[in-house]
């Protein structure tokens, strides 16, 4: 009974809830020169930072790196809007491992 406890006790550790989250607030195409927006959140305590990719069929392309710190919204401007977009959070000081990297993938702009 007491190995079960304790087996579940170190278990669920890695299963535990991040302490940093982000959101993607907006996704949104300028109407006056055809140009996308991605404006995303970040509610976290810790020092971060953002990365833009494109996401292409051979991999990620870096498009733009951004940090900031606390909770903030962090926007790129001026996009291609005929691409997929990455947007990759690393929370600088967060010791589980599952919980540093946080990312949103397929951010598009169709329909906008």
């Amino acid at each position: 009974m007491l190995l079960l406890v304790v087996c579940l006790f170190f278990c669920g550790a890695g299963y535990s809830q991040c302490s940093n989250s982000i959101k993607l607030k907006r996704v949104a195409v300028d109407a006056r020169d055809g140009k996308g927006q991605i404006e995303v959140s970040a509610h976290s305590s810790d020092q971060y930072s953002c990365t833009l990719f494109k996401e292409t069929g051979s991999g990620a392309i870096k498009v733009e790196e951004k940090s900031g710190s606390g909770n903030g919204t962090i926007s790129f401007d001026n996009l291609d809007t005929n691409v997929s977009y990455l947007v990759l959070f690393e929370f600088l000081s967060e010791e589980n491992k599952l919980c540093r990297k946080l990312q949103k993938s397929g951010i598009t702009f169709e329909g906008k």
